[in-house]
């Protein structure tokens, strides 16, 4: 027989997670605004279906409360094979004057479209492990951290909403 089995709630320590949905049911009228989005959420007749209505509109109030959508203004889907650096021009709106991205984005500075923008590409993984040990290795690896500090505070938004779907493995 397990603690669990003799129905004892054990825990008293509440998280801070489920203080912040308690906090978020006692604030906001949900009811009321599903009944007023539910017309026009799409319905699937076959295929997949869609995402509880609910739990989208709960992570859309997330995202605005807590600012997960401040720092992207872009984003555009392609096909696998089609490369991130070919994209690169369509993400920026123009006011931008530095650029922090991945490796995919490699050669981005040469394009036509890319000019007035500061492009910062992070280094492949490979020549990075190959670097390590160099001189010059050591010189880049602050760089190389910056640049990817910058880029995780983009990125966060992106795995939130990854996670609360499921899709850990996604890229």
């Amino acid at each position: 027989m397990k603690q669990t089995d003799l129905g004892l709630d054990l825990s008293t320590r509440r998280t801070r997670k489920q203080i912040l949905l308690e906090e978020m049911n006692q604030v906001m009228p949900w009811a009321d605004l599903l009944s007023l989005i539910a017309p026009h959420a799409p319905v699937a007749k076959t295929g997949r279906p869609p995402f509880d209505l609910a739990l989208m509109l709960r992570i859309h109030c997330l995202q605005q409360w807590f600012g997960l959508s401040g720092l992207v203004h872009t984003v555009i889907g392609t096909a696998s094979n089609v490369n991130d650096v070919t994209q690169g021009h369509a993400l920026l709106h123009g006011e931008e004057q530095v650029v922090f991205v991945d490796a995919g984005y490699q050669g981005a500075s040469k394009r036509p479209q890319a000019t007035g923008v500061d492009w910062n590409v992070a280094m492949r993984p490979g020549k990075r492990r190959g670097q390590k040990r160099t001189p010059w290795g050591a010189l880049n690896e602050p760089a190389e951290k910056v640049k990817a500090s910058v880029r995780a505070k983009v990125e966060h938004p992106f795995r939130v909403i990854q996670r609360q779907f499921g899709y850990v493995k996604v890229r």
